[in-house]
């Protein structure tokens, strides 16, 4: 944009090509959460978050999940603050908050040397990883100067490929994980509903577009109490009170918040005034605690070296729900103003019916466990019981 004069406007859509380097913020946010869950795995002691006049007692079994939970409440701090400051600065510049942004962008990386690896502190991975280089040594030929060699080492790398594909899609085999990673989908599903909820109050009830923009601000507002202050605090007493382990916990809380995603989302559909329809963004809002919990949940179902690959498989889920959101929502909502009347929340009704499935597959995930007695485990990988407990109690 600094040689607009002399360089056209629409080669900025050549921006995402660079992210074909490194994936770019999906693939952050997966190396992301894999650190996070290894460190959190070596956790074995209570923990202490601090809170501006408040300290939250964190066990060690939940720590996993109170990790996402402050990334995505960070998140939201940072969606709430950061449009306000660069509508401010824009009107003075608007070079300013896009200095700014590429400079928060370039600490942020260079702050990433800093991060210690996290693999030693996983003993199965680390014994796979010898194993693997001592294969690699002993199949690939030290030689690489004639083609016999060169062809030798091409056709080892391409067996070795195939390889660490077919283990990467043995993660599959789960039932339970496959039907919970499949449940991603309401991700960037959620974010896109979001966006579309102000246009759709402002247009069925004539309420002011920069009025609808506050309430998508204490939409977030509540969010981030709901991830800092509502869900520990449950996580705690499902854990030290009930004695709860930590992966049967995430299941209920995950259960629930999806059946809460769906009713909201049914209830900004078939609102007749606006105060119900906030009233379905307020309900909707006290589920967006889903995706973090199920990702703390998801975590305890894979081996600890087939982490990496999990995470990369929601990133795919999640992009593959990216693509399919923008334009599912914009058709449902421009069908829905044809039709007039109650159908302006067609884009809700389809959301409900998405998150419903969810909701199956959610608890058919955890009845399948409960068949198989699944032995659940804390953050530190430990067997602490048993599914049959969760049958007693009826919650399984």
């Amino acid at each position: 944009m600094w040689f607009w004069h002399t360089l056209p406007l629409r080669l900025i859509w050549l921006g995402p090509i660079f992210t074909i380097i490194g994936g770019g913020p999906s693939v952050g946010g997966m190396a992301f959460f894999a650190i996070a869950s290894d460190t959190a795995t070596e956790a074995k002691r209570y923990d202490c978050i601090p809170i501006p006049d408040i300290m939250i007692l964190v066990h060690a079994d939940g720590l996993r999940t109170h990790i996402f939970f402050l990334a995505a409440a960070a998140d939201l701090v940072a969606q709430l603050i950061a449009p306000s400051l660069a509508a401010v600065l824009m009107a003075k510049s608007p070079w300013i908050p896009i200095l700014l942004g590429i400079s928060f962008v370039t600490l942020g990386s260079l702050l990433i040397l800093f991060v210690p690896e996290t693999l030693h502190m996983q003993h199965q991975r680390t014994s796979a990883s010898h194993v693997a280089l001592a294969t690699s040594d002993d199949g690939v030929p030290h030689n690489c100067n004639t083609k016999t060699s060169l062809f030798a080492t091409m056709k080892h790398e391409f067996s070795n490929t195939l390889r660490i594909l077919r283990s990467s899609f043995s993660i599959l085999n789960s039932a339970p994980l496959l039907l919970l990673l499949l449940t991603f989908i309401v991700n960037p599903l959620t974010s896109q509903s979001v966006d579309i909820s102000l246009r759709y109050i402002s247009n069925r009830f004539h309420f002011p577009l920069r009025l609808s923009s506050f309430l998508w601000s204490l939409r977030a507002a509540v969010q981030i109490i709901l991830f800092l202050l509502i869900l520990p605090f449950l996580s705690k007493i499902m854990i030290i009170r009930f004695n709860i382990p930590s992966s049967k916990k995430d299941l209920h809380l995950a259960r629930t918040s999806i059946l809460i995603l769906t009713l909201g989302s049914l209830l900004i559909a078939i609102a007749p005034t606006l105060p119900l329809a906030i009233l379905g963004m307020a309900v909707s809002t006290l589920g967006a605690g889903y995706i973090s919990i199920t990702r703390s949940l998801i975590t305890t179902l894979a081996d600890r070296q087939h982490k990496g690959q999990l995470y990369a498989a929601v990133a795919v889920v999640e992009t593959i729900g990216r693509l399919v959101a923008g334009p599912g929502f914009a058709k449902l909502y421009i069908v829905g103003l044809r039709l007039k009347g109650g159908w302006v929340g067609l884009p809700f009704f389809g959301m409900g019916i998405i998150c419903g499935l969810a909701a199956v597959a959610v608890w058919s995930a955890g009845w399948i466990m409960s068949k198989r007695n699944w032995e659940w485990e804390n953050d530190r990988g430990e067997v602490v019981g048993e599914s049959d407990d969760a049958e007693e109690n009826g919650i399984a």
